[in-house]
């Protein structure tokens, strides 16, 4: 990891640890302009100040995803006659990921609140091209609400949280994907929850 990502990474901690009430410096300083004003951009930060950059967690890593099993999505808002195979039983869909959630050490509750609404979602049709991007913006609009100018930091926090859950169920960049759960901002939340958890743990300020 070079020194600017590492630094990237100990800002966006630092502050998801201050949020749990628990002070910490930072081994690199931190940035005082905020992630998207950084002194020499990375290429991914480049981009979202151009506007060619969603911040929404289905536009990155669920089509990389989708593209690495061979389900690349289509891009001329045409429906696929033969369903997906999380399409098929939407009840097992999402029994089969709560499972999972709460193997992964979520809390029983909260999975099985996201797979009532795989279900539902699951049974419905699928969000219009025109609704998804409207979705997203929506989602960027409320992300850069909730963290100012460190909005598109923590949405790589959440993103690279996803990354780790999607290892262990390769069907999760899918679910979210068709789900539009993506851009949810009690699901993104969640998953910057997680991450400083973990890192509680990791520094020692939590068992």
């Amino acid at each position: 990891m070079s020194e600017q990502a590492y630094a990237s990474t100990e800002s966006i901690m630092a502050e998801a640890l201050a949020a749990k009430g628990v002070p910490v410096t930072p081994d690199a300083p931190a940035n005082t302009s905020g992630l998207m004003g950084a002194p020499a951009p990375t290429e991914a930060e480049g981009m979202v100040r151009s506007g060619a950059y969603s911040s929404s967690l289905t536009e990155d890593i669920m089509a990389s995803a989708l593209a690495d099993a061979g389900k690349l999505p289509s891009t001329d808002g045409a429906t696929e006659a033969t369903p997906s195979p999380i399409e098929v039983n939407p009840g097992r869909t999402a029994q089969e990921a709560e499972a999972f959630a709460v193997g992964a050490g979520i809390e029983p509750g909260l999975a099985k609140f996201y797979s009532g609404r795989i279900e539902k979602a699951l049974r419905e049709p699928a969000m219009a091209p025109d609704a998804q991007r409207q979705a997203t913006a929506d989602t960027h609009a409320a992300m850069v609400r909730e963290f100012g100018d460190d909005a598109e930091g923590y949405g790589r926090v959440a993103r690279r949280e996803f990354a780790l859950l999607a290892r262990d169920h390769p069907n999760l960049p899918a679910i979210l994907e068709r789900t539009n759960l993506g851009n949810d901002m009690h699901l993104i939340k969640s998953l910057i929850a997680r991450a400083a958890d973990r890192e509680l743990k990791a520094r020692g300020y939590k068992k």
